[in-house]
């Protein structure tokens, strides 16, 4: 979608912006109220957002700060995605909401030993606001795709491209952070044992879901810059912008927490970029042999 397409949908844009952060501000103040992790509640001081009671205003402008960039970023690639208008807003609420509640439910427990029942709950008061968000988008904001999305092999298998590097760079952290204890007080994401192995790869792979999803709207002039705007702005914006929230509960972690996540987004960009640049070689490969042997 061009500038004057976003334009001329400014009121809608505005009205999922509004709506879908009214939306998240009920679900977690209201109804499934945010409680944080006793361990880095134990391990961590508070910042002066907490101590300040200020910390539903700050989780408002939080909430409508990535509303209002994941509202501009579905208006940007919905044209080209598929299925109807509903499909694709789903698929995108969807995507993204599965990766934040991994991120709490699995991730949490997994990381800093927290009860399990207890971040399965938690993180619902997140997920669901964010799929809900995907419809109200879909519904203002896309149109319906008559034109069937032709998928290759290569669009399949670049579901799993993320997990090896992702394992990789958060197992080499294990090495850097010896003792567990030392991770969580950083609040940084180091692969120990097999519970935070597997959910690494789970991280790994619905990566891959959301890049099969958004991958056929993202149309830029070159193929660099479809997967910068995948890795930094979709990926990396939500993935930054989901560990930055522990920001607003404790000191001390703000470095750790987003170098970490950067690191993820770049090592993304460069799975992309290798693994395009490999299966277009194959391709070509491939052709230059079916035109030698007709």
């Amino acid at each position: 979608m061009a500038k004057n397409a976003l334009l001329e949908k400014k009121y809608q844009i505005l009205f999922t912006i509004v709506l879908s952060t009214i939306i998240w501000c009920i679900f977690r103040f209201l109804i499934l109220v945010y409680v944080p992790p006793e361990s880095l509640e134990s391990q961590l001081e508070s910042t002066i957002i907490i101590k300040s009671d200020l910390l539903e205003l700050s989780m408002t402008i939080y909430f409508l700060a990535y509303i209002t960039a994941f509202t501009i970023i579905f208006a940007l690639i919905q044209e080209h995605m598929a299925g109807n208008r509903i499909a694709k807003g789903t698929s995108f609420g969807l995507a993204l909401a599965c990766i934040w509640y991994f991120g709490l439910a699995l991730g949490i427990p997994a990381f800093f030993d927290t009860p399990l029942e207890h971040e399965i709950i938690n993180a619902f008061g997140d997920a669901l606001p964010v799929l809900i968000f995907g419809i109200i988008a879909g519904v203002m904001l896309a149109e319906d795709n008559k034109t069937p999305v032709s998928r290759s092999r290569k669009d399949y298998l670049a579901i799993f491209i993320f997990i090896i590097p992702l394992v990789a760079i958060h197992w080499l952290y294990s090495f850097i952070f010896t003792d567990p204890t030392l991770a969580t007080t950083m609040a940084i994401v180091v692969i120990h044992t097999l519970e935070q192995l597997i959910t690494i790869v789970g991280l790994g792979f619905l990566t891959g879901i959301l890049y099969f999803i958004c991958s056929p709207g993202i149309r830029f002039q070159s193929e660099m810059k479809n997967n910068l705007f995948f890795a930094i702005c979709i990926f990396g914006g939500h993935w930054i912008w989901f560990n930055f929230f522990f920001n607003l509960l404790y000191e001390g972690i703000f470095l750790h927490t987003m170098i970490m996540a950067i690191i993820d987004a770049i090592l993304v960009f460069l799975t992309l970029t290798i693994f395009n640049k490999l299966t277009a070689t194959v391709k070509t490969g491939g052709e230059r042999g079916i035109a030698q042997n007709p």
